[in-house]
């Protein structure tokens, strides 16, 4: 592994908290919910992959260990993503 591995990569996309393009990182975060209870139990950067890919990643990771959940949620990016919902969709 050379050096430019060992750090997070950086790339020019839309940054929300600017409010525009500029070098920065977008993560993708999954999380489980339990009455009052939250614990994230995965995260990922988005750069080379799209956001819905990453969170079907996240998601076939997270069912193929047995794990089970009631429902799904997530923001526009995640409802719109083809990736994500055929994923979902195939495990009922």
């Amino acid at each position: 592994m050379g050096w430019r591995d060992a750090y997070v990569r950086v790339a020019r996309q839309n940054c929300g908290r600017l409010g525009k393009v500029d070098n920065c990182q977008v993560g993708v975060y999954s999380a489980m919910v339990r009455q009052d209870e939250v614990c994230l139990n995965n995260a990922g950067l988005y750069l080379l992959k799209t956001k819905g890919k990453i969170a079907a990643e996240m998601a076939y990771e997270y069912f193929s260990k047995g794990n089970a959940a009631y429902w799904v949620g997530g923001d526009c990016v995640y409802g719109d993503s083809p990736d994500l919902k055929e994923y979902l969709d195939s495990i009922g």
